[in-house]
């Protein structure tokens, strides 16, 4: 949703167009995560991880700061997801597989979920509190 108004927005891109452009953009992600599936067993996790968010960076950056249509496809083609799909969650439980023990494993598996649980409901906590101070906001056309 935020993504779409923001190309309809900033860009003057109609909504079939916009619609069409994000298709093609989850596509590319579905591609480069497969791609990235294999690049992790090839060239290890924490090369991958390290280029990944360099792209990452660049396509964000490309996202936030760029102002004509060749930016906005590069980072929504080529750049987010590129970034986006190779530091994605199946990148860190590759590399808890790899680098924990049998022994620790579970543990390891077991801490990364709770990790992932109290992000969440502290994001919940903080979007509650932050709404009962602002208000409700709504984006008007």
């Amino acid at each position: 949703f935020i993504q779409y108004n923001y190309i309809t927005n900033e860009f003057g891109i109609g909504d079939i167009q916009a619609g069409a452009i994000l298709g093609i953009k989850g596509f590319v992600d579905i591609a480069f995560g497969l791609a990235g599936s294999i690049l992790v067993d090839i060239v290890g996790v924490r090369r991958v991880s390290v280029v990944a968010l360099s792209v990452a960076i660049i396509g964000r950056s490309l996202m936030a700061f760029g102002r004509s249509r060749i930016s906005l496809y590069l980072a929504l083609f080529l750049f987010s997801p590129c970034g986006d799909a190779l530091l994605g969650v199946g990148l860190y439980r590759v590399a808890l597989k790899k680098l924990t023990t049998p022994l620790t494993r579970p543990f390891a598996f077991a801490m990364s979920y709770a990790s992932f649980n109290l992000a969440g409901a502290c994001a919940t906590i903080l979007v509650d509190k932050m709404r009962a101070h602002l208000g409700d906001l709504t984006i008007d056309n």
